[in-house]
């Protein structure tokens, strides 16, 4: 009798354990299945964000050639659209060609103190106020375009589709590289400072200033001779020489190029012994019926408007209009400082009124 008892205990156990690796079994191949269709998953939204990366560059840099051959009022929407989608379709995510709809992609204002977007006719993005900078692209797959993403296993215990998206912004910024700066001067940026021009009830563009430089908010500039060291008038006053030749002797002069971070060597004060020499640079260059002479300018890294001296970093670069050249004894350069200025090459400097056509990834 009990010979016969421990044969049933024995019996029961196997059974039991039988039982049990069987429901291991099925968490087992549950949690692999789960696994699959989690990675296929991210690897699709991965995929997905390459893709509206890719399409938002595309756009934001099409966007950037048409400003540099025209205005804002002159922008075709339907290009940019046209290149974002043609970017979507040449790339797939889980093999899945994507096409974009059209409310998938905006153009809009990106702003770089808030990181905010806002749609091209909402609030003071347009063309008479901020104009459009950047450009917003939805890729999906879910139900509103290109289909869900079918899953492997987890439709046995979950849903049989999955709906995806990926969000990317890309911008024109401030130039990061300036090819052409004709004129040896810097503007502080704290000329630029929103907070002034706010508390004047003003922006900063197509605002005056004087290149004495004086040391106030009226100048707020400085001279430079590129990155030659070191700065004084006599180098400066052959600069200028130099520069007002039709073809500039690149072993004579500094080339009157430059990046963000450079550091160009500076000098303060009115350098009175030079205004012959900017006189005759401004005549040379000037438009012969309008006077007027349109020029790169580097802005540098100061928070006042102390005359700058020695080597400081370029922050970034804006563009101004010189009208008038005054020698002795004004010994003053009177410009603007205008906006909405393409230049050819890659974004990244500061927002100083001048934007580089090659945009960048914001979100």
């Amino acid at each position: 009798m009990t010979l016969l008892n421990g044969l049933k205990r024995v019996d029961n156990e196997k059974g039991a354990t039988i039982v049990l690796v069987s429901i291991l079994l099925v968490v087992i191949i549950g949690v692999a299945a789960l696994a699959i269709d989690i990675g296929n998953l991210a690897a699709t939204k991965g995929e997905l964000q390459k893709l509206a990366d890719g399409a938002a560059l595309a756009a934001a840099g099409e966007l950037g050639k048409q400003y540099k051959s025209g205005p804002c009022a002159g922008i075709t929407t339907t290009a940019i659209a046209i290149i974002a989608n043609n970017v979507a379709q040449n790339n797939v995510a889980d093999t899945k060609s994507i096409g974009l709809q059209s409310k998938d992609i905006a153009i809009g204002c990106w702003d770089f103190d808030d990181d905010s977007f806002t749609t091209f006719g909402v609030d003071d993005c347009g063309c008479s106020e901020k104009i459009p900078n950047a450009v917003s692209i939805i890729a999906r797959r879910d139900s509103e375009a290109n289909t869900p993403v079918d899953t492997f296993f987890a439709g046995v215990l979950g849903p049989d589709t999955v709906g995806l998206r990926a969000t990317a912004i890309a911008a024109l910024s401030g130039p990061s590289e300036a090819n052409d700066i004709p004129i040896p001067v810097g503007i502080s940026k704290a000329w630029f400072d929103p907070d002034r021009w706010a508390a004047e009830g003003k922006e900063f563009c197509d605002q005056p200033i004087k290149f004495h430089p004086t040391g106030d908010l009226d100048g707020c500039a400085g001279w430079h001779v590129y990155d030659s060291w070191p700065s004084n008038a006599s180098k400066l006053g052959n600069l200028l020489e130099c520069l007002a030749l039709p073809d500039t002797d690149p072993d004579y002069c500094p080339p009157p190029s430059g990046s963000v971070g450079d550091n160009y060597v500076y000098t303060g004060g009115t350098v009175a012994s030079v205004f012959e020499e900017m006189k005759a640079l401004y005549d040379a260059k000037k438009d012969p019926v309008t006077g007027e002479w349109k020029v790169g300018i580097p802005v540098y890294d100061r928070d006042d408007c102390s005359n700058p001296q020695n080597n400081v970093t370029t922050v970034g670069f804006t563009t101004a209009i010189i009208t008038e050249v005054l020698e002795s004894p004004e010994n003053t350069i009177n410009a603007k400082i205008v906006c909405e200025e393409f230049t050819v090459g890659h974004g990244g400097g500061g927002s100083y009124g001048t934007f580089g056509t090659i945009p960048g990834l914001v979100k």
